[in-house]
C-alpha cells in the first residue's frame, strides 16, 4: 500500500510538472503559487484525517500536485528576489 502511494505521489508530480509550464504561462506566479499552497495543504489534510485509504489516495493525489508547482515556484521567486538585492547592492 506505502509503495502504490508514493507511485501516485510521484505519478501527480509529474503531471503537475508537466502542465506547469502551460499554467504558468496562462495564469501567473501569484495565482499558480496560491493554488498550489491550497492544493498542497488540502491534500496533506485529507491525507491526515482520513478514515479510509479510498479518500486519502485522493489527498495524495493533490498533495503532490500542489507540492510541485509550490517548490519550483519558490526557487524561481528566491532567484529574482536574490537578482533585485544584487542590484541594490
Amino acid at each position: 500500500m506505502g509503495s502504490f502511494a508514493f507511485g501516485l505521489f510521484v505519478a501527480a508530480m509529474t503531471i503537475g510538472r508537466a502542465a506547469g509550464g502551460f499554467l504558468l504561462d496562462r495564469f501567473g506566479r501569484v495565482t499558480i503559487l496560491r493554488a498550489s499552497a491550497i492544493f498542497a495543504i488540502t491534500g496533506l489534510l485529507i491525507v491526515i484525517l482520513s478514515q479510509n485509504y479510498e479518500v486519502a489516495r485522493i489527498g495524495i493525489i493533490l498533495w503532490g500536485l500542489g507540492a510541485v508547482s509550490f517548490r519550483l515556484l519558490l526557487w524561481q521567486i528566491v532567484i529574482v528576489w536574490n537578482k533585485k538585492q544584487d542590484k541594490r547592492d
